[in-house]
């Protein structure tokens, strides 16, 4: 229910092409998975990252945080 407030994209960076490690560095993931989130001018909430794997709980937690 947390999440149907926000806008979610999803980049699948399993392969590890080119093209994934560019878009990793570019928003500066050093490997998945991250959260990122930005707000409706289109700028980064960078405070508000996750790096690495969260629990359910967690991710209620930092999502009431976001919003």
């Amino acid at each position: 229910a947390y999440l149907d407030q926000f806008v979610l994209l999803q980049a699948d960076v399993t392969e590890q092409d080119e093209q994934d490690l560019a878009l990793q560095r570019r928003f500066e993931v050093p490997a998945p998975p991250a959260l990122i989130f930005w707000n409706s001018r289109g700028e980064e909430l960078r405070p508000l990252r996750v790096m690495g794997d969260i629990g359910a709980g967690e991710l209620a937690d930092h999502l009431a945080r976001v919003r």
